[in-house]
């Protein structure tokens, strides 16, 4: 007998499996994570449920990942980068990369957000409200890539690059030293040269000497 396989199948209204998300003041959602009950693997999920004028997370975009939002029910808040608007249970928002798609969410309502976050990565997170950058490395999960820094901590590339200095090449050196002789070299020669052209002057000079003497 054959062996039936199937796909598995959640519902985004089950509330027994939403948990209060680890938020702090200012801040508050329940939400369940979709993928793992899903097994899915190149696709991250979330069902959200948020309160009334109280954002879930802080306003942010993200690099290279792309999300969409699909609202449940409710009337959702969203702030973007053109401000704020009222959704309401049917609609449909995709926030690109980069900061065109920056985005926060308030209640009241419950959303299904959709991303990429599945993926192995590596992703960056940009917080414009507090100015800082939070960078993962994705396979590796480890805490030392894994930072969160503010923005106005960036430095030049060669910071704390490049203090020593950089020791001449020996093929360079030897290089100059066959120049330097070759230039003493021709010198020597041009100063035998010299000395001959001045002795023959010399000569010529007393030829027409004795030449003279001769003739008078």
């Amino acid at each position: 007998m054959r062996r039936c396989l199937t796909v598995r199948v959640v519902n985004v209204f089950d509330d027994g499996e939403m948990d209060e998300g680890p938020g702090r003041d200012g801040f508050w959602f329940r939400a369940a994570k979709l993928g793992p009950r899903l097994r899915a693997a190149r696709i991250g999920a979330g069902v959200y449920e948020a309160r009334d004028g109280v954002p879930i997370w802080p306003y942010h975009y993200h690099y290279p990942d792309e999300e969409w939002l699909y609202v449940l029910d409710g009337a959702p808040v969203l702030r973007d980068a053109g401000g704020r608007r009222v959704l309401e249970a049917g609609d449909v928002v995709c926030f690109p990369p980069g900061h065109r798609g920056a985005h926060t969410l308030e209640g009241p309502g419950r959303f299904v957000l959709f991303s990429g976050e599945q993926s192995s990565g590596p992703f960056v997170s940009v917080y414009p409200d507090s100015d800082k950058v939070s960078v993962f490395p994705g396979i590796e999960t480890g805490p030392l890539n894994a930072l969160r820094l503010p923005r106005a901590g960036s430095v030049d590339y060669w910071h704390g690059e490049g203090n020593d200095p950089v020791p001449p090449d020996v093929g360079d050196a030897r290089a100059g030293s066959d120049v330097r002789a070759a230039d003493g070299q021709r010198a020597r020669s041009g100063v035998r040269a010299g000395r001959g052209l001045a002795v023959g002057a010399a000569g010529r000079r007393g030829g027409r000497r004795a030449a003279r003497r001769g003739g008078s």
